[in-house]
Formats: C-alpha cells, structure tokens, sequence
C-alpha cells in the first residue's frame, strides 16, 4: 500500500516509480537466473556427452589392446585347454566371484603353458596365468590369492591407469588404429608381464585381495605364505619369479598383510581337499 496522500501527490508518484523499478529488476535477475541455468544444464549435457563418447572410446581401446596383448601371449605360450582343469580353476575362484559382488562373465582367465612364475592382469578385464605360477604354489589358497590380486587390479583399473601414465593413451591409440605398430605392442606387453606397478598400488591390491578371500571364507594366510616363500626363493630364482616386483617388497607385503590378518575377527575358513588339488596339479604337468 502507498504511504502517500493529495498533500504530496510528486512523493506518491516517485515511491510508485520506485516500486516499478524494483519489480522490474526483480524479473530482468529471475529471467537472468532462469538463462544462466539453462546454459550450464546445456554445457553439462555436452559435457557429459563427451564424457560419455571418450569412455565409450577408452573402452574400446582397452578390449581392442586386450585381444593384441592375448595374441602376443599366445603365439609365445601354448594354451591349456582341459575342461577338467578350467573346472577345477572355476570351483577355486567362484566364491571370490560371488562373495565380492564382481561379475564372472565380465573377466577372462587364460592358462598359458610356461615355466615361468607369473600371472598378470590385461586390458579387457582379462587375467593371464602361466602354469609355472600354478606348479609354484602349494595350496590352494596361495593360488587363489594371486588371482584375487590379479582381479583387484582390474576392479581398480590399474592396468589402463598404468598404460596411460607410461605410455599415454595417444600412443596406444595409434598403436592399434589402422596398421597398427606390433612392435610397440609388444614392448607394451613386456610391460604388463613385468608386473611393474608402483608399491601404493600393489599394497591397495593385496588389501583388496585379502578382503576378497575373507569374505569369500577363504584363508588369506596363503597370499601371506606365498609372498613369505617368495623372499625365500627369490635369490636361487629370479628369473622365474617375475610375478613378484623386488625382493625386500615380498617381506613388507607379508608383514602388512599379516598385520592386517591380526586386526581382524577370527573366520571360520574354507577347507580345500587336497587330493583334488594334486590332481589338479597333475593334469598341468601331464596335459
């Protein structure tokens, strides 16, 4: 209501004016708000739509880099393709699956023939394990603790993040596109075989190793056991020992996990047969 009266009719007609100002700038700042929101919503959605395209390109890259990279492995490594093995191989690793809420289907697992001791993690969530890792281990529970390191690294994208940082993402883009330069990939793939990756992230995979063999009931002490023996052996067999970084890094893994063991509740843990597994590691030996 306006404060004015036929005394000071000039005081009415400018409060009025004022009012009409007022309102006016009112609208012209909601109008302004309203734009300025429509264009961020808009560069969002072109931002998100790139976003979306450049995953949909990484991801691309990665299974194409993945289907090389097992190429290359193949024609160096003879595959081991007995049912009764990939069966028994499944029956180890399924409550890691399953215990973890990680989809089965979504990773591969090869077996390569090699006396090597290795196993190593490849774009395309693909796992690579060489029999000579297998005939090292000696329970079933160091065996499972390798492949629930190898799958930690890729629930973690370590593999990618690790080809980004070393060797950039334009680099393997080139590599695979067209004519694609297989001598770079192989020099690639030596470095994914070598298991270099940086402590921070070999401490984060065995940590998340070890909650996946926890919740899957399975003993983590073999993950802890193995890491132990590698330090042992790692003098009379370095060569063959490629899964393991350096030898000092074998003993503070095992003692961090350990120590890590220790805080925990104690579990009740899965009991493998071990005349299955023999047998299992019969069947590597005479194929």
């Amino acid at each position: 209501m306006d404060n004015c009266g036929p005394a000071d009719p000039f005081s009415c007609k400018k409060q009025r004016g004022s009012n009409l100002m007022f309102k006016k700038f009112l609208l012209q700042f909601f109008l302004f708000l309203l734009i300025a929101g429509l264009l961020w919503l808009g560069i969002r959605q072109i931002n998100l739509y790139k976003a979306a395209r450049i995953d949909e390109r990484i991801e691309k890259l990665e299974e194409r880099l993945g289907d090389l990279f097992l190429n290359i492995f193949a024609q160096q490594h003879r595959q081991i393709t007995e049912p009764e093995v990939h069966e028994y191989l499944e029956y180890l690793t399924s409550e890691i699956f399953q215990k973890n809420n990680i989809d089965r289907e979504s990773i591969d697992i090869y077996l390569l023939r090699s006396k090597t001791v290795n196993a190593f993690a490849l774009p395309g969530r693909n796992i690579i394990l060489l029999s000579g890792l297998i005939d090292y281990t000696e329970t079933p529970e160091q065996l499972i603790g390798v492949i629930a390191h190898e799958i930690a690294h890729l629930e973690a994208d370590h593999v990618m993040k690790k080809l980004s940082r070393e060797v950039g993402i334009a680099v393997l883009l080139a590599a695979v596109s067209g004519n694609y330069n297989m001598e770079l990939l192989r020099e690639v793939a030596k470095l994914i075989a070598s298991n270099s990756y940086s402590r921070a992230i070999e401490t984060e995979a065995d940590l998340m190793a070890m909650e996946y063999m926890i919740n899957a009931g399975i003993n983590p002490r073999g993950l802890i056991d193995l890491f132990k023996r590698f330090g042992e052996d790692f003098d009379i067999l370095p060569s063959e020992l490629q899964w393991l970084g350096t030898h000092p890094a074998s003993e503070d893994r095992a003692n961090q996990l350990k120590k890590k063991l220790e805080e925990l509740a104690h579990t009740d843990f899965k009991v493998f047969d071990a005349e299955e597994w023999e047998q299992f590691k019969e069947r590597l030996e005479n194929p």
